[in-house]
C-alpha cells in the first residue's frame, strides 16, 4: 500500500477553514490505495473555535499524529499568534 503524508495545523476538534479540504478528502485516498498520515498541531495549542462534533467525521482508518507546540509563553511575549510560524 502507497503511503502520504498530510501535513495540516489545524484539525478536528478544531473548525478553521484550512483543514476542511483534507479532512473531507480522506476517503478518497484510501479509495485509491493510500494509507494516510495527518501531521498536525494538538488542538490545545490551537487559538481557535473547537468544536468537538468534528471529530466523528474524520474517518477511522486515517492515522493522526498531533504535536505540541513549545514554548507558549516565548511566541506570546513574541506576538507570535501564527500557528504555521508557532509550529
Amino acid at each position: 500500500m502507497k503511503r502520504v503524508l498530510i501535513v495540516s495545523p489545524h484539525w478536528p476538534p478544531v473548525n478553521a477553514p484550512d483543514l476542511q479540504r483534507v479532512r473531507m478528502s480522506l476517503p478518497y485516498y484510501s479509495q485509491h490505495g493510500y494509507e494516510v498520515t495527518v501531521l498536525t498541531v494538538d488542538a490545545r495549542d490551537v487559538y481557535a473555535t473547537l468544536e468537538p462534533e468534528l471529530v466523528a467525521t474524520v474517518p477511522v482508518d486515517a492515522s493522526v499524529e498531533k504535536v505540541r507546540v513549545d514554548l507558549p509563553r516565548l511566541w506570546k511575549f513574541l506576538s507570535m499568534q501564527s500557528l504555521g510560524l508557532r509550529a
